[in-house]
């Protein structure tokens, strides 16, 4: 992982395998009625994690075939 800092904006490199990990990470840390329903407790958390999910939700299944340490989060169905 390399972070490259540019002013008020940071990019995140990441391999697949931590793109997978990082949504692992999300999705555990993350109650479901926090970020996801219509009565999301903090909507401002539910819009990040759900911009961040679908952005990298491809990426992360193609690390989680390639071994990434845990399977498909449930919240692949939930923000479908």
């Amino acid at each position: 992982m390399r972070v490259l800092h540019q002013g008020g904006e940071h990019l995140l490199q990441l391999r697949t395998r931590e793109v997978a990990l990082l949504l692992d990470i999300l999705e555990a840390a993350l109650p479901a009625d926090t970020i996801s329903g219509p009565r999301a407790s903090n909507p401002s958390l539910s819009h990040f994690f759900n911009e961040m999910y679908g952005q990298l939700i491809d990426t992360a299944r193609a690390g989680w075939a390639d071994g990434a340490p845990s399977s498909q989060p449930a919240a692949v169905s939930r923000l479908r």
